[in-house]
């Protein structure tokens, strides 16, 4: 196997189980857009309609949005959840998925291996892992990609966290102010409205991520942002950034995972009030260029924001009968 392209992404094992981190898949062809779509209807399971996870059917699959409290986020299935975590690699690595069930550290059942190109996932989709439902959860910045090593049979559950794009852009640029000498001193408006188009990068990033066209200058349009919107109402488990604590609790009530606790509630408590990965930074006023400028650029990304909020709010009522609580409490 060359492993040329076998980068730094890893799969670990749990417990028999798998936990499984997609990484970039570099310029390799996916296919046509349309097979993006079709995988996420038909290998992602129905949330709202099936009743609920199904954890010997179906695999979660948690979409990795950057700036939106990921790294948290896993930090909450790792160590509070207890959802398949890494306590030590392998010097080294296996080389193919071949290897998977073989190889052990020393003192961990854990396993690990790179999963980066369309190969690499095409030989650990054919290894059986999902089949013989050995998969935790499955984390990936690119859903529609990873969607394609499923299958109506051994379907996946897609969750994820959401932030306003304004927000988030903002977010971006203060994370890469922190590791750049050069913006050091710099505004987020004097970056992104200094008229430099690389500062404004690729539009509407979640929404492409969905439909596939990445890395491609064709433009995503009103019957993407349409199909995206219905894909994600019915296949789709959400939550919200700056609702994280009640988006976590809802991931772990509907998987399946320990949140009823001494050890969740304070591993929660504290990981909840740990800010130290957060970058302070301003308030993007809503009435400000800046807000005009991002808020335009990423126009698809916003409104399906705003989709999502509301499909939180519905699934607060249909999957977790939060009205019927709060009625309880009156």
């Amino acid at each position: 196997m060359n492993t040329d392209y076998l980068q730094t992404q890893e799969i670990v094992a749990r417990e028999g189980r798998w936990v499984n981190h997609l990484g970039h898949f570099g310029e390799e062809a996916w296919g046509e857009v349309e097979n993006h779509w079709s995988a996420m209807e038909d290998h992602l399971a129905d949330v709202v309609s099936s009743g609920g996870h199904n954890p010997s059917l179906a695999t979660p699959l948690f979409y990795e949005i950057p700036r939106t409290g990921t790294t948290q986020m896993k930090t909450y299935m790792r160590s509070c959840a207890h959802v398949g975590s890494v306590k030590k690699f392998s010097e080294s690595y296996p080389q193919t998925v071949d290897h998977l069930q073989d190889v052990r550290t020393p003192d961990s059942d854990h396993v690990s291996a790179h999963l980066q190109t369309h190969s690499s996932i095409e030989r650990w989709s054919q290894s059986g892992i999902v089949e013989e439902d050995r998969t935790n959860v499955i984390m990936t910045m690119y859903p529609s990609h990873a969607a394609q090593i499923f299958s109506p049979e051994h379907p996946a559950t897609l969750f994820f966290l959401m932030r306003h794009p304004v927000d988030r852009a903002a977010s971006e640029f203060y994370l890469l102010q922190k590791n750049t000498q050069s913006l050091q001193g710099m505004t987020a408006e004097e970056y992104y409205l200094s008229g430099d188009t690389e500062h404004l990068h690729e539009n509407n990033a979640v929404l492409r991520q969905l439909t596939g066209k990445t890395g491609t200058e064709e433009p995503v349009t009103k019957t993407d942002l349409r199909r995206a919107k219905d894909m994600l109402s019915r296949k789709a488990l959400v939550g919200l950034t700056h609702r994280m604590e009640e988006s976590a609790l809802r991931f772990a009530v509907f998987f399946g995972w320990d949140h009823d606790s001494e050890f969740h509630d304070s591993c929660f408590e504290q990981l909840m009030s740990d800010k130290r990965n957060q970058i302070p930074h301003d308030f993007v006023n809503r009435t400000s260029d800046l807000y005009r400028v991002l808020a335009e650029h990423d126009q698809f990304d916003l409104f399906l924001y705003r989709h999502v909020q509301s499909m939180f709010e519905e699934q607060g009522k249909l999957l977790f009968h939060e009205d019927e609580d709060d009625e309880e409490t009156q």
